[in-house]
């Protein structure tokens, strides 16, 4: 129940912020967003978090001003209050990592992508270590579940278009299907054409 009662208890922070800006909430892990035209938008982003602050002092909830971080595409600096009521800016971040994603302030996912691949890498290091003898079928199971699900959350937000982007990706199926004993000593598209029988874990 405990879970439960923290969102009941905190359910009414939209009504005191969203007339601000748009929201979204996650647990206790508030985003405010507004897109900035005017100067008056960034003075609403403001107010928007100057309301979170009275509405955490009404409902005797601390809030960590140290936590609470700023990413953003232009200069305008937003403050907060800290414990100790004392107004102190927000920390301005080069990216962000919200909900497993990595958004940087150009929105390339540059960052997101690199630690995707060293986590594949990882992820194929440990396989390689303790199993030696693989068939295709314990590939695809293996390859399923510990790598491609890595590149599968959230890739619609992330999804890469650029050829040296793509191509960095690729390297980690590359890599993979190379583990394969039966299949190591084929060409990358052929060792492709050799497990596209078996459950589909490659596009294209």
């Amino acid at each position: 129940m405990g879970p439960i009662l923290f969102l009941i208890y905190i359910n009414d922070l939209e009504d005191s912020c969203g007339s601000y800006c748009d929201m979204y909430i996650f647990a206790d892990d508030p985003k405010f967003y507004r897109h900035i035209e005017h100067p008056e938008d960034q003075e609403f982003l403001q107010l928007a978090i100057n309301a979170l602050h009275q509405w955490s002092k009404k409902r005797m909830l601390s809030l960590n001003s140290n936590k609470c971080q700023v990413v953003s595409y232009g200069r305008k600096v937003y403050t907060i209050m800290d414990q100790n009521q004392q107004v102190v800016p927000l920390a301005r971040l080069d990216k962000i990592k919200d909900i497993g994603v990595y958004f940087d302030a150009k929105l390339d996912f540059k960052d997101h992508m690199h630690e995707k691949i060293n986590k594949e890498y990882m992820m194929l290091g440990l396989i390689n270590r303790n199993f030696k003898h693989m068939t295709i079928p314990t590939f695809v199971a293996l390859y399923k579940s510990m790598v491609r699900s890595h590149l599968d959350y959230c890739c619609p937000v992330w999804l890469p278009y650029r050829k040296g982007d793509i191509e960095a990706l690729e390297k980690v199926q590359k890599r993979a299907t190379e583990m394969i004993p039966a299949l190591k000593k084929l060409h990358y598209k052929d060792r492709l054409k050799a497990l596209i029988c078996q459950p589909c874990i490659i596009g294209g």
